[in-house]
């Protein structure tokens, strides 16, 4: 069966919402505290963010959540927060020509996500190539330390 690919309508998002989020929920247990189910279709039905789908007849098996980040620069990218499901073997290629077209619509000039080290290596062989790495570490409430030796100089020249 042939896979099809669109971009849901915000409008749109509640026909097919229950069926994208086992895909969503996966993505969201990765990134603990990040992002929300919530947050996520908030965002999408306000069009600040869309939802694209990929599916086989009735049934949603993968999905890609993008929106246009413009930073200060004004530099334009398309930003893919999400991307999850089965087969992506199947429908990634697909799914990252028609992210490029959508950037390419918008005047953005690179496309870009926040990924985990395995879609590094999945993604360098479709032109992607790592900009940050960030790390992270839990803040450690029972450390203590002596505020009366430490300065702080904040806006002040040294």
């Amino acid at each position: 069966m042939k896979l099809n690919m669109c971009v849901v309508p915000s409008a749109m998002v509640d026909l097919v919402w229950d069926k994208c989020t086992p895909h969503l929920e996966r993505a969201i247990d990765r990134s603990p505290n990040d992002i929300s189910l919530e947050s996520i279709k908030n965002k999408i039905i306000s069009g600040t963010t869309w939802l694209f789908i990929i599916s086989e007849g009735s049934e949603v098996i993968g999905v890609n959540v993008c929106e246009i980040h413009t930073y200060e620069t004004g530099y334009k990218v398309l930003y893919i927060p999400i991307t999850a499901g089965s087969r992506l073997d199947e429908w990634m290629e697909d799914s990252l020509k028609i992210a490029n077209r959508i950037a390419l619509d918008f005047g953005c000039k690179e496309l870009r996500g926040m990924v985990r080290p395995g879609w590094i290596k999945v993604l360098k062989s479709h032109g992607w190539s790592p900009v940050h790495t960030i790390l992270k570490c839990p803040v450690k409430e029972e450390e203590q330390i002596d505020m009366n030796v430490i300065e702080l100089n904040i806006g002040e020249k040294s």
